[in-house]
């Protein structure tokens, strides 16, 4: 391995010609700090994450945001996923739907028909775990052992916003499980129960507890599941410019010792109904009951996944259409959307890739 070379890095370009509107990658789903948890051998279980009306009206501009591509991500015990938008009493085609979601094949989906997200729209992403071939529960983390249930949503318009989210109340898990505290143990990485109700949990992890409980009848698992899927979640949707000056504000308190470290202040483009949102919870959101459902096409109907023809299907299709020059429309749909120096940077590598 002595001759090895390697070589890398990146290619920036500058225009003084802007684009009129530039885009904005958003993180919709379950809060990634919040808690969930599966129970041990659970072949199909369903967890949801919401990002409520009341959010998308302060994060969409009046006009709407065309949705131009979607990520979805779960961990290895994911097995589907659905983005969905509800407006009103309906619930619209999905934005985006994966039946047979693969860990190892996460492809960012371009939209062939890019639906618009309109303020007070609510989106729900719903994702289904089969742990069957695991040891224990599953939680919440960032371990690839643990789960997360969440879509990256490429959008047309610039929003000075991250994330929009909820979580199933933390305190009401502690309850059912007899949880009073827990920790994160970095050497673990894993939540450590450091008080408990009954003590012989203590010192136990999240999972173990939860594994622990009882012997997760099929009734007791369909009662979680309903529980946490149908309940008031914490709708969250921190608006990272008013973040930004936050921390500004606080640094300028520091001064004192030397200005070392330095946070930008955001700038807002393309305001939004509300220019300003403290970064704290955004209020109650759950899962709309009593409207009127999607039902996507004939799921036995052929269709060529290959062809330039929509394919509302889901799993490899959803709404993207899969062509065999993706990289070329990626590099296309990034030049519309963001900034020059980032695509550009971006494109570099697709055309290293293709090339």
């Amino acid at each position: 391995m002595t001759e090895l070379v390697v070589e890398n890095g990146m290619d920036f370009e500058y225009t003084s010609q802007l684009r009129q509107d530039e885009g904005s990658l958003i993180f919709v789903g379950s809060g990634l700090v919040g808690i969930f948890a599966i129970p041990p051998q659970s072949p199909s279980f369903d967890i949801v994450g919401h990002c409520s009306g009341r959010c998308t009206s302060e994060m969409i501009p009046l006009t709407g945001a065309e949705v131009q591509a979607v990520a979805l991500h779960t961990h290895v015990t994911g097995r589907r996923m659905r983005l969905k938008q509800i407006r009103g009493n309906t619930e619209l085609p999905w934005i985006e739907n994966d039946d047979n979601y693969e860990f190892a094949y996460q492809p960012l989906r371009l939209i062939n028909d890019p639906p618009t997200i309109r303020p007070g729209d609510q989106l729900t992403m719903q994702c289904n775990y089969d742990n069957t071939g695991t040891n224990g529960s599953t939680s919440s983390g960032y371990a690839t052992r643990d789960e997360m249930c969440t879509a990256f949503i490429l959008l047309n318009k610039k929003v000075p916003y991250l994330l929009c989210s909820s979580e199933y109340p933390s305190e009401k898990l502690f309850n059912r499980f007899g949880i009073r505290n827990m920790t994160w143990e970095l050497e673990r990485h894993e939540r450590i129960v450091t008080s408990a109700v009954d003590p012989s949990n203590e010192g136990l992890s999240m999972g173990e507890v939860v594994g622990n409980w009882s012997s997760w009848t099929t009734q007791e698992r369909t009662e979680w599941e309903r529980e946490m899927m149908y309940s008031n979640h914490n709708g969250n949707c921190p608006n990272v410019r008013v973040v930004g000056q936050l921390a500004y504000a606080i640094i300028r308190l520091q001064e004192a010792t030397g200005g070392l470290i330095t946070v930008p202040v955001i700038e807002e483009a393309n305001p939004t109904r509300q220019s300003m949102r403290t970064p704290i919870p955004a209020g109650p959101v759950s899962y709309p009951i009593g409207i009127t459902t999607y039902v996507p096409p004939n799921a036995c109907r052929n269709v060529d996944p290959f062809s330039n023809t929509n394919n509302p299907l889901g799993g490899l299709g959803g709404g993207a259409t899969l062509l065999p020059n993706i990289p070329q429309l990626f590099r296309e749909r990034l030049n519309t959307l963001l900034p020059n120096s980032s695509q550009n940077a971006f494109g570099g590598f697709i055309n290293r890739f293709t090339g």
